[in-house]
């Protein structure tokens, strides 16, 4: 059941001069931990503030569930529904932001309590018995009446999200949620985030830079690069076999391992894996054993992204060999093989990525904006 659909979405800025989001399409099925990644200036957090209607899409469609909230009209426009079916809407999800951006002059409890009667009419003593509950799940029940001035940025995150929780949303959308908090925190808030969407049955969408996040606790991942959505699908699918630029990017950041062996002495084999079975395999024993090729080992990794094992390994492979090499290695299962000549380009690929996105960066950096206190 799709519970998050965006369909065709297009947003521009500065008088249309500047488009963030190109004819974007993407769904989020229940149950899922979605993360969408991508560099800088890639759209996420426009595409976020469209989902949670604090920013108005210039084209396509918007539906939470069965209640569509936006659709195009016959000039391919966005036309908004009614305030009374976009309130239905905004009770489908809740929203944790990087900032925590909780009350400063409201107590913890009052934080929990102000969208429930706000966004749900609920009665006051309805939502102080809701709030505390979320409270003692979040092992906040002794902070009810501290400030969040008073709190450390685990603590403030942890309030945040529940007064998101709150509300009884279908989707929690996080923006950046760990960005801000140092890696021992990060990893209680992802646990955190593990557990809202295991034991609580609500779905989670998170946008992010940080692979750490993707590999922790999302199962599917979608891709955004200058606008567009370039590649999408199961975590453990996309990066053990990533067909874009910007996935091979964040699979094999730099390439730097091509570097380290003589082209001219051998060639190279990429060698992808995403099963503990086949990563258990001895590869290089088995070239040598059964088909008398001593393959050099370049560079290898393994890891585990989502609830799948992935890895990498590089081989270098004496050029009389390759054919060989390459006919024995493309024979086993789970194991995806890559030559040289597209791997190579695989790696001009991100570096012509990494060269544009640097240049925008020195472009597009704005002194006035370097410096930011929220505590004021």
């Amino acid at each position: 059941m799709k519970l998050l659909q965006m369909n065709h979405v297009q947003k521009s800025f500065n008088d249309e001069t500047l488009h963030v989001l190109k004819d974007i399409s993407l769904s989020v099925e229940k149950g899922e931990v979605v993360a969408i990644i991508g560099p800088s200036g890639s759209g996420k957090s426009t595409l976020l503030r469209c989902a949670t209607l604090l920013t108005e899409m210039d084209a396509g469609e918007l539906i939470y569930g069965d209640i569509q909230a936006v659709h195009n009209d016959a000039d391919g426009k966005a036309v908004y529904a009614d305030k009374g079916e976009l309130k239905k809407v905004r009770e489908k999800f809740g929203l944790v932001f990087q900032s925590f951006n909780l009350f400063p002059h409201y107590s913890v409890l009052k934080n929990l309590m102000d969208p429930q009667i706000r966004v749900l009419s609920r009665d006051k003593g309805e939502a102080q018995q809701r709030a505390r509950k979320l409270l003692e799940k979040m092992g906040l029940s002794d902070k009810e009446n501290a400030y969040p001035c008073e709190l450390s940025g685990g603590q403030q995150q942890r309030v945040a999200i529940a007064r998101a929780l709150a509300t009884n949303p279908k989707v929690l959308l996080c923006d950046e949620a760990t960005s801000a908090l140092d890696p021992k925190t990060t990893r209680q808030i992802l646990e955190l985030i593990g557990d809202i969407n295991k034991k609580l049955g609500i779905t989670v969408v998170i946008i992010t830079h940080q692979m750490s996040v993707v590999k922790e606790v999302c199962n599917h991942v979608a891709i955004l690069d200058d606008g567009e959505v370039v590649e999408e699908g199961l975590v453990s699918t996309v990066f053990s076999a990533p067909k874009s630029a910007a996935a091979r990017h964040l699979v094999f950041p730099r390439g730097a391992d091509i570097d380290v062996s003589d082209p001219q002495q051998q060639r190279r084999i990429r060698l992808i894996f995403r099963s503990a079975k086949t990563t258990s395999i001895p590869l290089v024993a088995r070239l040598a054993t059964e088909e008398n090729i001593a393959a050099n080992v370049i560079s290898a990794s393994t890891q585990k992204l989502s609830e799948e094992i992935y890895g990498s390994m590089l081989l270098g492979v004496p050029a009389a060999q390759f054919d060989r090499a390459w006919e024995f290695l493309s024979g086993i299962e789970n194991l995806q093989v890559v030559a040289e000549v597209e791997f190579v380009e695989l790696v001009r690929d991100m570096s012509r990525t990494e060269s544009l996105l640097d240049k925008s960066l020195n472009c597009c950096i704005d002194p006035r904006v370097l410096h930011h206190d929220h505590c004021q």
